[in-house]
């Protein structure tokens, strides 16, 4: 069903429940529960079957894991890969310590050029990801589906921009990529930066 707009879901919601409560009214035997139901098409990815409630304490805990796993293994790795790189950069720091910058400029260069890194490669990144999304357009939607319909032979699957690119993901998805990219980076940039100028300039 299509609303005819998203303010007036609650009030079709409403009005099917109504629909619902009468038929339940006039039958002794048998009472009919919605659980929930009608869902919105987001809600209805996670219902595996229409006559039991969506299990969201089960569903959060394996989404929530999944979730922590693909995020941590990229700053996990994103950490190794900057670490690795400030020992290179060692004998620099101690170079530029030694001529007298101070410790918050050699910070924010260190955390600039991250920054400048992580978002030319999440750009790449997300030009690879609409191109993927693009060539698998027609079995990409049925992911999630416990049951789904094979589209028939022919038939193409049409991209709309607003379905590639919604501005609130977009926005939160960079939010947690910033704080992971920030946390995966302070660590290794403070430790090389604590280090003393004659072991810097000496590291090998």
């Amino acid at each position: 069903m299509l609303a005819p707009s998203a303010g007036k879901i609650k009030e079709v919601k409403e009005e099917i429940h109504g629909i619902f409560h009468k038929l339940n009214a006039g039958n002794e035997e048998f009472q009919i529960e919605m659980l929930g139901q009608p869902d919105l098409y987001w809600e209805s990815i996670f219902r595996t079957l229409t006559n039991r409630p969506i299990d969201w304490i089960s569903l959060i805990k394996t989404q929530g894991w999944l979730l922590l796993a693909f995020l941590l293994v990229p700053a996990v790795n994103l950490a190794g890969l900057i670490s690795s790189r400030m020992d290179k950069r060692l004998p620099e720091l101690g170079v530029r310590k030694a001529f007298g910058a101070s410790r918050s400029s050699l910070l924010q260069q260190l955390l600039t050029e991250n920054l400048l890194l992580t978002t030319m490669g999440g750009t790449l990144g997300l030009l690879i990801a609409y191109f993927l999304v693009w060539r698998g357009r027609n079995w990409l939607f049925t992911v999630f589906d416990s049951w789904p319909d094979v589209i028939p032979e022919g038939v193409d699957t049409f991209l709309t921009p607003g379905m590639l690119f919604n501005p609130t993901i977009f926005l939160l998805t960079f939010g947690i990529c910033f704080i992971l990219n920030f946390f995966a980076a302070i660590f290794p940039v403070l430790r090389g930066m604590n280090r003393d100028i004659i072991s810097s300039l000496h590291d090998k």
